[in-house]
Order: structure tokens, then sequence, then C-alpha cells
């Protein structure tokens, strides 16, 4: 027993001027032509106006199905590197801005408590087998805030010593 394929109202095949219609043209090239008569099967082919039609229509197709495919494949490959500029940067720029400071602090604090930190940092990625990246970032971070406890600290010894705190 087969299945009998409905088809297209002939106002949804032919134009009135006698070309395809474009729902017969999307019909063509979605693979639906058993929907459409034969004559307008062979019209497609036989006409050089609605057979570039349904050429571009079938063009457009594909470069729609194309364009909605890279997001996703480009989604699926794409590796997102992670930020190392810019906490470099901010590392950088914290030490020097808190070097003034953290020179007048006294002799072995500073260094004494940096050292300390970088030897925690060092533990800590090794027990966490991080990749390397990773370490990096966290190094910085860590970083930045062991410079900044060490700022405040000058801060406020410098307050204590009735120098008014960071000028």
């Amino acid at each position: 027993m087969t299945a009998v394929v409905p088809m297209l109202e002939d106002s949804l095949v032919w134009q009135t001027t006698g070309h395809l219609a474009e729902t017969a043209i999307s019909a063509l090239v979605d693979g639906e032509g058993a929907l459409l008569p034969e004559q307008a099967v062979q019209h497609a082919v036989s006409c050089s106006e609605c057979s570039e039609r349904v050429g571009l229509a079938a063009l457009f197709a594909l470069e729609v199905t194309d364009a909605l495919r890279v997001p996703s494949a480009a989604r699926e490959h794409a590796v997102t590197p992670l930020p190392v500029t810019l906490p470099a940067l901010s590392l950088v720029l914290a030490l020097v801005a808190g070097a003034p400071l953290l020179a007048t602090l006294q002799a072995s604090s500073p260094a004494h408590v940096l050292a300390r930190l970088a030897r925690l940092i060092a533990h800590a990625v090794q027990a966490l087998r991080a990749p390397g990246v990773a370490e990096l970032t966290w190094l910085a971070a860590a970083l930045l805030v062991g410079a900044g406890v060490l700022v405040a600290r000058g801060a406020t010894r410098a307050r204590a010593h009735g120098g008014g705190g960071l000028a």
C-alpha cells in the first residue's frame, strides 16, 4: 500500500504570468517536488526564468544553512584565551604605584610578606595541580592583594606617626 502524496493547489503552483509561484520554487528547493504536478517540474527545467529562480533560491538556502552552522561550529572549536595581559599590567601598575610607600616601610616587612605570599601560592599551585595559565592568574591576584595589604599597613603607620596617610 503506497501513501498518497497531496498535490499543491494550482493557485500555489502558478503565477498569473504562467511562471512558477514562490511556493512551487520553495517546494523544488526543499526537495518536495512530489507536491507539484509533473508539468510544473518540467516547466522549472525548461523555463530559463523559473530555472534561474530555483537556482537562486537553492543558493540562498545553502548560504542560510552555512550561516547558521558557522556560529555553532565556532562555539564548539573556539578556545577563549584567559586574560593574562590585563592582570599582569594591573600587577605591575600596583607595584609601581606602591613602590614609594613600600620603600618607607620597615626594612624586612615588604620583602618578608611578599616572599611568604609567593611560597604560599607555590604550595597551593602544587596541591591543586592547576594548569599553567591559571597559576599566573592566581599569582597576579594574590600579589595584588598582598601589595594592597602592604600599602594599607604603610598608610596606617604613616597616620600613626602623624604623616596623615597617603598624599
